[in-house]
């Protein structure tokens, strides 16, 4: 956990050296997943059945974005622009991203529904959960959930687990391009 949480802070910190308003595409993606409609299987769904999770982070450069959709939809993109999307075909981050969503509705009560969707402050992490017929979202301290000291940190951890496999993907597509 610790190397992936550093890698993404060399990627803020490294590239851009102070924070940047986030771009346009960024803005554009976000807002599309939080504007789109359940899937049509969703209509006999339970309440509290997830389509979705999005795990933001605040870095002091920007904010970087985990995205995990019922339809095989992964992809984490960065405030600042750039990042890995749709990588769902891929074995690794499709099985990862379905623990997560597997996962995350045994946390939906530490959550609270939500109608607006900031981004995090830097050092906290900010989950948001879609479901039929609400979005939920909670705030926290990055340091918590990675010591262990929340609720909410085992879903951190499996979200970080799905970077990871994203990660390797993208390791592997750079080194075959070269």
């Amino acid at each position: 956990m610790k190397n992936l949480s550093s890698m993404l802070r060399r990627i803020f910190t490294g590239k851009f050296p102070a924070y940047s308003p986030p771009v346009d595409v960024y803005l554009g993606l976000r807002n599309l997943i939080f504007s789109s409609r359940p899937p049509g299987w969703m209509a006999t769904a339970g309440p509290t059945d997830l389509w979705g999770v999005l795990m933001e982070t605040g870095y002091s450069s920007g904010v970087a974005t985990l995205v995990a959709l019922a339809d095989d939809t992964v992809s984490l993109y960065y405030s600042t622009g750039g990042g890995a999307i749709g990588l769902g075909p891929n074995d690794g981050p499709r099985r990862a991203a379905q623990l997560l969503l597997r996962t995350a509705p045994r946390f939906l009560r530490e959550l609270q529904g939500t109608r607006s969707y900031p981004l995090p402050p830097v050092a906290e992490v900010r989950f948001y959960f879609l479901t039929r017929d609400e979005t939920s979202t909670a705030n926290i301290k990055e340091n918590e959930l990675g010591s262990g000291r929340h609720a909410l940190s085992p879903l951190f951890h499996v979200a970080h687990a799905l970077i990871s496999e994203i990660r390797s993907v993208v390791e592997s597509q750079q080194a075959t391009a070269k």
